[in-house]
């Protein structure tokens, strides 16, 4: 599972619930039309941003080094929201 998850490490009951639930439902990619649709909807809004209050990027963050960070991240924060979503969902029903 994703580093980020360790943050529930802090409710053990929490975790489980996450590796039990969510661990296989990631491994079949069950998640991925979801994570996909959030992901392209969070560019989108991005961009629209962009347009409409005329943002220039500073030259440094378009840094190699910071474009791997960007790219890997704007994955993972979608992932850990559809799970979160997921998780209480599921929460919500016990």
């Amino acid at each position: 599972m994703p580093t980020l998850y360790r943050n529930l490490a802090y409710w053990p009951p929490m975790l489980e619930l996450a590796v039990r639930e969510v661990q296989p439902l990631l491994a079949q990619g069950a998640f991925n039309p979801a994570i996909q649709r959030f992901h392209q909807g969070i560019e989108r809004m991005a961009a629209e941003l962009v347009l409409r209050h005329d943002v220039v990027v500073d030259p440094d963050l378009t840094s190699p080094h910071l474009k791997v960070v960007f790219e890997r991240f704007s994955y993972v924060i979608p992932e850990m929201l559809v799970v979160g979503y997921f998780l209480r969902d599921v929460l919500d029903q016990a």
